[in-house]
């Protein structure tokens, strides 16, 4: 969990598209926090914006290739399940194949 004062960078999903769409690189936003994690003292604030954005893209893109919307964000969703991942040696192939 998070805490007041703790760093944090916020992970914007697509239902939250609509009510961003001009403040996209705002120092503040309102967000649920589940939205939220946490980002290390040691972790650059550029450094921890790139990542969010990286597995961010990663996660939508292995949920948005279920077949049932009913079944995304299910814990055990891949257990059994071959990927491909096309491209794995970049930044995002990396990021998939470690969600995965």
């Amino acid at each position: 969990g998070v805490s007041i004062d703790d760093r944090v960078a916020a992970l914007f999903p697509f239902e939250y598209k609509h009510q961003c769409s001009r403040r996209r690189n705002q120092r503040y936003a309102l967000v649920d926090a589940g939205f939220v994690v946490a980002v290390p003292k040691s972790v650059d604030a550029a450094e921890a914006a790139c990542m969010t954005r990286l597995y961010m893209t990663a996660f939508q893109s292995i949920q948005l290739g279920m077949n049932e919307p009913r079944d995304r964000y299910d814990l055990n969703l891949l257990n059994g399940v071959s990927i491909l991942v096309q491209n794995g040696n970049t930044d995002l192939g990396q990021a998939v194949i470690e969600l995965a």
